[in-house]
């Protein structure tokens, strides 16, 4: 039987992820995607974190974070869809046991919360108060036409 088809095109099958090397990029910036248990040869349980992330064309790809005792519960109070960003932070002696471990820093964009106002969010001034001084805009007067510019005034 002949097996050989010279008209066949082969496509190297590459790794779905890459892995994240902390030491040559101690910052990471992506969307979380899920974590999953692995097991080592030798029997050791630990994570991968995966995150979507952009590469230096723009292209999403992703990305292997490995677990750790720093990223584990910090990664299991994200949900998916999170966007975070990670930050190694180098060595530390615990105070503890005197080991050295790795050092990492885990945060999560913050969500808008849809029952405040977006002047309460990004602490506008007054945010929140009530009276009609605050809905003043802070705009030059304009005395032809009579006064402050009001939030009414405005059409959107």
């Amino acid at each position: 039987m002949d097996t050989k088809n010279t008209n066949e095109e082969w496509q190297e099958i590459l790794p779905k992820s890459d892995n994240w090397d902390f030491d040559q990029n101690p910052k990471l910036e992506g969307e979380f995607v899920r974590s999953y248990e692995h097991f080592a040869k030798d029997g050791r349980k630990f994570f991968i974190h995966i995150l979507w992330v952009k590469d230096e064309n723009e292209e999403d790809k992703e990305v292997k974070v490995m677990g750790s005792v720093i990223l584990d519960p910090r990664f299991a109070n994200c949900e998916a869809g999170t966007y975070v960003k990670i930050e190694f932070l180098g060595f530390e002696t615990s105070a503890g046991t005197g080991n050295q471990y790795r050092n990492f820093k885990l945060q999560k964009r913050k969500e808008l919360d849809p029952t405040t106002s977006v002047s309460e969010q990004f602490g506008y001034r007054d945010a929140g108060k009530k009276d009609e001084d605050n809905l003043v805009l802070d705009l030059p007067e304009d005395e032809e036409e009579g006064g402050k510019i009001r939030s009414e005034d405005i059409p959107f």
